[in-house]
């Protein structure tokens, strides 16, 4: 060994120095030098074996080649003619039913056999030799769950002598029949034996053939889809059914209405489908069913445990949260895109959620919580492995090891994870217990997979296509843990609908303590409740209008889904109005230039807007650089803006228009020059001519926390007397003359007294601005309540009181001649503006003065104020 030194080799020429071996290049034959001779003790000296001495027999130049073969296609293998020397010990001594398992070089996709199958076995043999092989005969042997016909478990056949290239076949016949065993394989073993060869020795060649028995029906089967929620309307079941035959039926019953067939077009795959429908049912209604499985063979699962169904006919309820997005039915938003958000409810599980604007719906952004019950996963590693051998045999000398699980909830699933290693892994049998009592074995030995196969690290599941009799070649212990996916030896399924809670029990032990050793790594319990899901969420949907919309109502609906696909057939709605286009303003007439008068018409045109317009105002530049806005008179959609100069000079003018979602438009500036009225002295004419001032509001200012008020004198003379004027909030009716304050026409409305040291601005064309809380406020005969709601319309009088007259305190033009009564101006409509000087009612400050000669107001017809005392005037404010 190690030097290629050839010890012996008999006869001198044989495949050894066979030039198909031999590389070295050579004309002649390749011969050997024999370092070492072969001695029998029994020949005499140069004397050979074989019969040269004449008395023993020798041996003859006969070959005798047999194969066998059967049908349907088996593992067929021989001892000689496939070279299994090394399976010795396994083939020759107590050979398993599933030796044929560990060879991997023969296929392992036949398919089984079932129960009273014929097996048609030929055994073809040849003689290679030249000369006869006598005496040839076949010894036949039947085992495990195989007859032979006729012969039973044996059976010998003559051959006889078979001469030189001489060939011929052996038929013979066997028929299945699992009630002689309960191994579930199908064995023939067959010894060839002839005169050279007696059966007091070894045999000429030794085979055997090998089938799978299937002699049961199937054994894993279940309801994979619905797990326990189902809707009341067309359902689809979707299952899984394992056989070694396959499965072209699984029959459903449905507890109390009859039986459903469901076949199954592919099989062999472990997956089935069938429609279900529960149209019938209501809310509530609990639907049982079972099932049973028919395989390739026609054999018949038992039926499974009954299976419970809740039925679910209830859609979520989606609810819109107006407090997080501010979006209210009705609600009128200036923007196109805006948020909506919510809260969405079901009793079996939030599934979906879709906002429809209009007609067009999209699914939601969907925020739920945990499914509840959720799954447990608990894991047992031990700080080092445990020992698996003659202190662990089955029967007593279990490992165990526990999993406490404190949730509670039905059972679904249960699967495990579990990692040992084994020189002999069939040796190991692994059971799992539950808190009610309930066994199931997870590994034993199936007579079915390779003994010799070595460790185990698998997941075991009902429902994986892989089953431990198709396991092939080693595992290895070490991590990454439960790589492979495989059935366990017994269905899990027997814990369905048990109570999750309480310890479960882990035993493991050793079939075969004396023979091999091995070690316990770690194990993981899976439980899987029967239905979670989650039962509430938030939602939250961006609507988006890039497109401009001018008025335009948008109905936003929501539709819920749960888990089984009941949707909303009646859903929340609410309704939007989008306004994103300001008003459009047209100037159909300006006048750039005109000769001072109190009041100059300068600008007319046209506001329109796909909703309605709010309020139309101008923005006032005086030639000062001041800045007030007027309101402009509306008819329908036409404007007109007449100009009320103190002075002469240029004003620009901008012209604003706001619809009621508070879009702006702005047009301008337009520039007007106000000329000063020119001198004309002309002769003195007099008829009927009065001199006197004459008082009118010539603008009213309205904000949410402010109302201003400017006066002006546009007679001829100052004033002298002390006078009242009114501002009248929201009032019921329009005030028309003197004498009209505002708790006679309303219930809101505020009082300046215009004192003496106010006098000395109205001369003829002065002007006085009045603000609340300002000198001239009088609170305690005012009431507003603030903030002013956007568009309350507002009127002003100017010296608007007093009892003893019925011209007020300043007698005017305008009275004296019987004109027009010019005192009164408004409406005008309040902006949703701030200025900050907004006061409550009762507010205001007390100016102090003492010698005030306010004329008496008139009181209301009860005598008092609306909802106040009636005040007691005195010439000292109080």
């Amino acid at each position: 060994e190690d030097g290629l030194r050839l010890w012996a080799v008999m006869p001198n020429g044989n495949s050894v120095d066979s030039s198909r071996v031999v590389e070295t290049p050579s004309d002649g034959e390749h011969e050997f030098a024999l370092s070492h001779r072969y001695h029998w003790e029994t020949l005499g000296a140069g004397v050979c074996p074989n019969g040269s001495d004449g008395r023993s027999t020798p041996y003859l130049d006969a070959d005798l080649q047999v194969r066998l073969s059967v049908e349907p296609a088996g593992a067929a293998y021989h001892f000689l003619g496939d070279g299994l020397f090394d399976l010795w010990d396994l083939l020759l001594g107590d050979r398993p039913a599933d030796a044929s398992s560990s060879l991997d070089w023969l296929s392992a996709d036949y398919p089984p056999l079932g129960d009273g199958q014929t097996i048609t076995y030929t055994l073809h043999y040849r003689n290679q030799g030249t000369e006869t092989a006598t005496g040839v005969w076949v010894d036949l042997s039947a085992h495990y769950a195989l007859r032979l016909t006729p012969g039973g478990d044996h059976l010998v056949v003559n051959l006889g002598d078979i001469g030189p290239d001489e060939e011929g076949t052996l038929v013979f016949q066997g028929v299945v029949d699992t009630g002689k065993s309960a191994v579930r394989w199908a064995s023939v073993e067959a010894q060839v034996y002839d005169d050279a060869h007696p059966s007091s020795g070894p045999p000429l060649e030794w085979m055997w053939a090998d089938h799978r028995v299937d002699g049961d029906g199937p054994a894993f089967l279940g309801v994979q889809e619905p797990t326990y929620l189902i809707p009341a309307g067309e359902n689809t079941l979707h299952g899984y059914a394992y056989d070694d035959s396959g499965v072209p039926l699984v029959t459903v019953e449905v507890q109390g209405a009859g039986t459903l067939p469901c076949p199954d077009a592919t099989p062999q795959d472990g997956h089935w489908s069938c429609a279900w429908d529960t149209s019938g049912a209501s809310d509530g209604d609990i639907l049982n069913l079972r099932l049973k499985a028919t395989d390739g063979l026609g054999q018949e699962s038992g039926w499974t445990d009954w299976q419970p169904f809740l039925v679910d006919a209830v859609p979520p309820v989606v609810t819109f949260d107006v407090s997080a997005t501010g979006v209210l039915s009705g609600s009128l938003l200036p923007e196109g895109t805006f948020a909506l958000a919510g809260d969405v409810r079901d009793d079996g599980g939030v599934a979906e959620v879709e906002v429809c604007v209009d007609d067009e719906c999209e699914p939601a952004t969907l925020l739920t919580g945990a499914a509840s019950p959720s799954v447990v996963i608990q894991e047992d590693g031990p700080p080092a492995p445990i020992a698996i051998g003659a202190a662990t045999p089955c029967g007593g000398g279990e490992i165990v090891r526990t999993f406490t699980v404190t949730e509670s909830f039905p059972i679904g699933q249960v699967s495990v994870g579990f990692v040992a290693a084994h020189a002999h892994r069939d040796d190991l049998q692994v059971t799992l217990q539950s808190p009610a009592g309930t066994s199931v074995r997870l590994l034993d030995d199936d007579g079915v997979s390779g003994t010799n196969l070595q460790d185990y690290d698998l997941f075991l599941n009902d429902t994986e296509g892989v089953g431990l009799a198709d396991l092939q070649g080693d595992q290895d212990p070490a991590a990454p843990y439960y790589e492979l996916r495989v059935r366990p030896y017994e269905p899990l399924q027997a814990f369905r609908g048990e109570e999750a809670a309480g310890t479960w029990t882990l035993r493991i032990c050793d079939l075969n303590p004396a023979a091999d050793d091995g070690s316990y790594y770690r194990s993981q319990l899976v439980l899987t409740p029967r239905h979670a899901a989650a039962t509430s969420g938030r939602w939250s949907y961006q609507v988006l209008n890039d497109e401009p919309l001018d008025y335009v109502t948008q109905t936003l609906s929501l539709y819920g889904t749960d888990v089984v696909g009941n949707r909303t057939a009646d859903p929340t709605t609410m309704n939007v109005v989008i306004d994103n286009v300001a008003p459009v303003i047209t100037v159909t007439h300006v006048v750039s230039s005109a000769v001072y008068t109190p009041t100059i018409p300068v600008l007319e045109g046209v506001v329109s807007d796909g909703g309605p317009v709010s309020h139309v105002r101008v923005d006032v530049q005086t030639p000062t650089g001041e800045f007030y806005s007027d309101p402009v008179e509306r008819s329908g959609e036409a404007w007109r803006y007449d100009l009320h100069p103190p002075t002469a000079g240029t004003y620009l003018l901008w012209i604003k228009g706001v619809d009621k979602a508070g879009n702006v438009s702005t047009a301008g500036p337009f520039e007007v020059a106000v000329i000063p009225r020119p001198t004309i002295y002309l002769p003195v004419v007099a008829r009927s001519y009065v001199a006197a001032p004459n008082l009118v509001v010539t603008r009213i200012n309205a904000t949410a926390d402010d109302v201003q008020v400017v006066i002006q004198n546009v007679g001829d003379r100052p004033v002298t007397d002390e006078f009242w004027v009114d501002a009248y909030v929201a009032p019921d009716t329009e005030p028309t003359g003197v004498n009209q304050t505002w708790s006679q026409l309303g219930s809101q409305g505020i009082v300046w007294g215009v004192t003496a040291d106010a006098l000395p601005a109205l001369v003829p064309g002065g002007v006085l601005t009045l603000t609340v809380g300002d000198a001239y406020y009088w609170a305690d005969l005012s009431r507003v309540t603030w903030p002013l709601a956007e568009e309350t319309l507002v009127w002003a009088q100017a010296d608007s009181a007093n009892t003893g007259t019925d011209y007020g305190a300043v007698l005017e033009t305008h009275e004296v001649i019987g004109t027009e009564y010019d005192n009164v101006k408004g409406p005008v409509d309040s902006l949703p503006l701030t200025t900050g000087a907004g006061l409550t009612s009762g507010e205001g400050p007390s100016p102090g003065h003492v010698e005030e000669r306010l004329p008496p107001r008139p009181q209301t017809k009860t005598g008092e104020m609306r909802g106040w005392p009636r005040p007691r005037y005195t010439h000292a404010r109080r």
